[in-house]
């Protein structure tokens, strides 16, 4: 009896349990997701820099700084200059006639050669205008500015006595050459006479040994 009611009402089995993961498993795929994941994170950063790197715009070259050019300094004047003076050119009635007239020549910058200069020109211009009225023979050889007076140095045929006669000629001659010095060349107040660089101690019957001021007596409006 009890065998049948056994076989009708069997015992239910228990199921067997199944084994669990050991702990260190489940940990090391933990960490090795954790590994992938960073690697991950590490090579996305590097890519993005990366670009970013690649995408900044492109530095300007430096360009070295020009100096500043430096004042040249300006050279004294040179070449040839616009000259106006003034000639005293003596007449038949024993006057002086004053007449303008301007060159070109060639000036010094220092202002004593530029006025030596000035009276060599303007004494040759006399002399080629009136050339009756000097010496014959006479040249200028040397001129020279010292303050307030121009001396004019002669050669030895501007004292030769057989010109110097008579009181109207020599006075005439003189300021011939006195006025147009003192007229066309600055600052001049007087003029001395010299031959072969000696002072010129009479001319005719004039004492010539101190300078000679300008004289505007003589001078007759043409």
């Amino acid at each position: 009896m009890n065998d049948e009611t056994s076989a009708q009402n069997p015992t239910p089995e228990t199921p067997t349990p199944q084994n669990p993961k050991p702990p260190w498993l489940m940990l090391g795929g933990v960490l090795l997701g954790a590994i992938f994941m960073a690697l991950a994170l590490y090579f996305t950063s590097q890519q993005t820099r990366q670009t970013a790197i690649e995408t900044l715009p492109t530095p300007l070259p430096l360009v070295a700084a020009t100096p500043l050019a430096e004042e040249t300094p300006k050279p004294p004047p040179s070449g040839k200059q616009e000259y106006s003076f003034t000639l005293f050119v003596p007449n038949d009635a024993g006057d002086l006639v004053k007449r303008q007239s301007k060159d070109e020549i060639v000036l010094p910058a220092d202002p004593q050669q530029a006025r030596a200069a000035q009276a060599k020109h303007v004494v040759a211009e006399l002399m080629k205008a009136a050339p009756d009225d000097f010496p014959k023979g006479a040249r200028l050889l040397k001129t020279s500015a010292e303050g307030p007076t121009v001396k004019l140095d002669f050669n030895d045929a501007f004292t030769a006595q057989s010109f110097w006669q008579g009181a109207t000629r020599t006075t005439v001659t003189i300021y011939a050459l006195v006025n147009t010095v003192v007229a066309s060349t600055p600052e001049t107040k007087n003029v001395q006479f010299l031959v072969n660089g000696k002072p010129v101690e009479v001319l005719g019957e004039m004492d010539a040994a101190e300078p000679f001021q300008r004289k505007d007596e003589l001078v007759v409006v043409p």
